[in-house]
């Protein structure tokens, strides 16, 4: 493989290099904005440089609308993508987010693909704009019920924000209580208590009630399987209620049936049931 693409010409190469990182769900669109986005490298030339790299044994176009491009194997596409620099790797994944972000048409990337390149590519970016792509790519997952990968882009834009310059307390906990949330769909009510816990502490050194509120509502199961109630996390609801404003806000409300339920539950020897 080595020998093949060093007896290639530049285009053919950078042509190998662009469908390595892209990967399978690129496409011709999305190789063709890569393409261009190198000084020198003219769009026109790109079906050149692909038919090289055809010729050579290592790409195949396949199908007419659209076109895709894909390697022989997957052994070459590792090989090619292990062979690109550290530095350079991370520049054409940052390019290839970027350049998705900007894409609308027939062939839009799904927001998966682009919080992938913007994570590998952060080293040349910004945490701040794969932070927020990774939230959109949680969101999405969420959408078609992929709660595991809806968790890990969830935890990833939490790890992002803490290398933003200026890290902000209260993003960080909104991002707590979305982690929370989906942990606890995605069946892990115990790392969905740590990070309520986290969240609900950072309200309340912040002082605000309603994001203290919303941190306890993502609060893991007040009940355990044998029938106990968790009394720290009634306690919790009890301390958010009492700083809440008395009016009947959503969120008060919410916390009233969260208690009225679990009290139901003690009351009635454990008949209650969700």
């Amino acid at each position: 493989i080595g020998k093949r693409l060093a007896q290639m010409n530049e285009a053919g190469r950078r042509a190998v290099e662009r469908e390595a990182i892209l990967g399978p769900r690129g496409g011709w669109v999305a190789i063709e904005q890569l393409w261009g986005a190198d000084a020198g490298a003219a769009p026109a030339r790109l079906d050149a440089a692909i038919e090289e790299a055809r010729m050579a044994g290592l790409l195949e176009v396949v199908g007419e609308a659209p076109k895709r491009i894909r390697f022989h194997h997957g052994m070459i596409h590792e090989v090619v993508y292990r062979s690109i620099g550290a530095e350079r790797r991370a520049r054409l994944h940052w390019l290839a987010g970027t350049r998705g972000e900007e894409r609308v048409g027939a062939e839009p990337l799904p927001p998966q693909t682009i919080a992938e390149h913007l994570v590998r590519g952060v080293s040349v970016g910004t945490p701040a704009r794969a932070r927020r792509a990774c939230e959109r790519a949680a969101r999405a997952a969420a959408e078609r019920g992929a709660f595991a990968m809806a968790t890990a882009f969830w935890r990833q834009s939490l790890d992002l924000s803490a290398r933003e310059p200026a890290v902000d307390r209260r993003a960080m906990a909104e991002l707590r209580i979305e982690l929370a949330s989906s942990l606890l769909v995605a069946g892990q009510p115990d790392a969905a208590e740590h990070n309520a816990e986290l969240a609900i502490e950072a309200a309340r050194e912040l002082g605000d009630a309603q994001l203290q509120a919303r941190a306890v509502l993502s609060d893991g199961p007040l009940i355990d399987l044998g029938g106990a109630v968790d009394e720290a996390s009634v306690r919790r609801i009890e301390e958010s209620l009492a700083r809440l404003e008395p009016h009947d806000s959503p969120l008060r409300v919410r916390l009233l049936g969260r208690l009225a339920w679990v009290r139901h539950h003690q009351r009635d020897g454990g008949a209650a049931r969700l």
